[in-house]
């Protein structure tokens, strides 16, 4: 199983997931997200009995400490004290339990194991990492004492997320005294959320049983994929030609001969901060590009405003659906900005709502656009998130995430020159599928723009050891200098596509998509395509990728097309090159489907 790090780990024990040879640099980052919280879980005020908490107040971490705002983010005016804000408290689960999960995701997902394929139900999921009792009423205690009713609070089905809508005031003083405000990132788009600048403070015996709170001081990633071009100085695409990256061109790529429909299977795309499609521009690019899917809409769950379509979110709805084209689709909108809801972080706002979606009508194929520097989150939030990534696994859900469009340099590729790369959450998560970019067609080079590289927070998961000792050996001679990257960390991404010259519909007009935000949603379709011809035949999902996909490198099956050529610069460095068999640019490389759909059918 993957190895993530345990609770009770050592300060030394956590270094020991750093390579010897990273620079004092390096060593500082690391320390700073990863041994202060891992070798002192908690750091108890001796004069007020309370604890210091960081992240989006998960234990430990230094964005506050340190004044930084993440990207765009402008403070605004201070929110007034009776204004509600959605307060969110992630109760810490059984340890047996998430040893219990681990187990239960990697034998159901790793096709050499007897359980292949023998996935949970939520309710067994829920059941096996129901929290403590004593932290559950640890934290119900804390909420009365507050002020807080339990008529405005709900419980999810075991009590591992409390959330409900809450007076400003009264979240200052559970946490603290912070001051909470309004931030705003302009662009194409504004996009308003509730955060704070400060350390926030709860009583040592709360932060000892729960993971974090919010809202916090961690400000999520906006993506902007119209300025890719920009960065990589491409000219817009020309008009759809015979050379576009159309949904029939991917098919053919890809060998892709089935449409879906065969089974009730469904999938979706995952959508934030103010990212929605319109209707009317999808039925357009159906009737030029994509006439099997022609007059399907998807089912929208949360919020969409048609009247102010966004490209990041007409690429995901048009290209999941061309490429999948009778496959039922659902666009789920998590914003984390709705009224009396923008203090909400957005992705632990859509893996819970995932979590509490029933066997039977939950997607069971997710493309998500979304990702943060791996250091401006903190280690406590990434665990908790990569456990909801579990739980999803374990019920047979596959959820791929593009891995970011600055090569080695995160998400801004502007502070790291000369510095250790960046490495993409949660694409550095083990149980997420991350999916890199690749263009031109023959062949298929990697695109320059394709993020990847090592984690600095989960160590190398058993399923890609052979794969990246391998990268390793075949690259020497070529690997950027050591002090730069974690040799010892996952590997990201898993898998890639195509991602550049993509014609889109969007606002009634023809425009080009790029990143490797235009690959997750053709990777999510051939998936949905597997998982259709799969149920037909009464077999389950595929469920969590990895363990397969590395699985098919490991056996040499040759089911994947290799990229071998190109690089991911960033950090004023020409960043890794692609090479033969997994490389951290492309991943595994990109899918055939034909020949996935004839391994996937005869496997359990």
């Amino acid at each position: 199983p993957a190895q993530t790090l345990p609770n009770n780990v050592s300060q030394r024990s956590s270094l020991g997931m750093l390579p010897h040879s990273l620079s004092g640099s390096l060593v500082l980052v690391a320390c700073l997200c990863l041994c202060r919280v891992v070798a002192v879980p908690i750091q108890a005020d001796a004069e007020s009995g309370s604890s210091r908490t960081g992240g989006d107040f998960a234990t430990g971490g230094s964005l506050a400490e340190k004044g930084v705002v993440g990207g765009c983010w402008v403070r605004g005016e201070r929110v007034e004290a009776e204004e509600l804000v959605q307060l969110r408290v992630a109760v810490k689960q059984s340890q047996s339990g998430l040893e219990a999960l681990e187990a239960a995701v990697m034998a159901s997902s790793d096709p050499s194991s007897a359980q292949y394929g023998r996935q949970l139900t939520l309710q067994q999921v829920q059941e096996l990492v129901t929290p403590p009792t004593h932290a559950l009423q640890t934290v119900r205690q804390w909420l009365r004492e507050a002020g807080v009713s339990s008529a405005q609070m709900r419980e999810s089905s075991n009590g591992d997320f409390i959330s409900g809508l809450v007076p400003s005031a009264t979240i200052s003083s559970l946490l603290g005294g912070m001051t909470l405000y309004h931030f705003e990132c302009g662009g194409a788009v504004s996009t308003t959320i509730i955060r704070t600048r400060e350390v926030p403070r709860i009583p040592a015996h709360v932060a000892d049983v729960v993971d974090f709170v919010s809202p916090g001081y961690r400000f999520p990633a906006v993506r902007r994929i119209e300025d890719v071009p920009t960065r990589i100085k491409l000219q817009p695409a020309p008009p759809p030609g015979e050379d576009s990256v159309t949904p029939s061109m991917l098919r053919k790529l890809y060998n892709i001969s089935a449409n879906g429909g065969k089974s009730d299977v469904s999938q979706g795309v995952a959508s934030f901060l103010h990212e929605y499609f319109s209707p009317e521009d999808l039925l357009a690019f159906q009737q030029q590009f994509s006439p099997a899917s022609t007059g399907r809409t998807p089912k929208v769950v949360g919020a969409n405003v048609p009247s102010s379509p966004t490209l990041e979110a007409s690429l995901d709805i048009e290209y999941l659906m061309g490429v999948a084209p009778s496959v039922s689709t659902e666009f789920w909108y998590t914003a984390g900005t709705q009224p009396h809801n923008r203090g909400a972080e957005p992705f632990v706002e859509f893996l819970a709502a995932l979590s509490s979606t029933p066997d039977m009508s939950v997607p069971k194929v997710f493309s998500i656009s979304y990702a943060d520097d791996e250091n401006q989150v903190d280690l406590a939030y990434a665990r908790r998130v990569s456990v909801e990534l579990q739980k999803a696994g374990a019920r047979g859900i596959s959820l791929l995430v593009a891995s970011g469009d600055f090569g080695v340099g995160g998400n801004t590729d502007q502070i790291c020159h000369g510095k250790p790369f960046i490495p993409t959450f949660p694409a550095s998560s083990p149980y997420i599928t991350a999916v890199g970019g690749t263009w031109q067609q023959k062949p298929e080079v990697a695109f320059e723009i394709s993020s990847g590289g090592f984690s600095n927070y989960f160590a190398r998961p058993q399923y890609q050891e052979k794969a990246v000792r391998a990268f390793f050996k075949t690259a020497h001679g070529t690997l950027p200098p050591k002090h730069r990257y974690n040799a010892t960390g996952r590997g990201i991404p898993d898998i890639a596509a195509q991602s550049a010259n993509f014609p889109i519909k969007v606002k009634g007009k023809d425009d080009a998509g790029y990143g490797t935000s235009a690959a997750a949603p053709v990777v999510a379709a051939i998936v949905s395509l597997l998982n259709d011809e799969r149920l037909a035949v009464g077999k389950s999902t595929v469920g969590f990728l990895n363990p397969l996909i590395y699985s098919i490198l490991d056996h040499g099956l040759g089911l994947f097309h290799d990229i071998t050529s190109g690089h991911n610069p960033g950090c004023g460095s020409p960043g890794f090159s692609a090479q033969q068999g997994w490389d951290p640019v492309t991943g595994a490389g990109t899918p055939e489907f034909g020949k996935l759909l004839e391994y996937v059918l005869s496997l359990p």
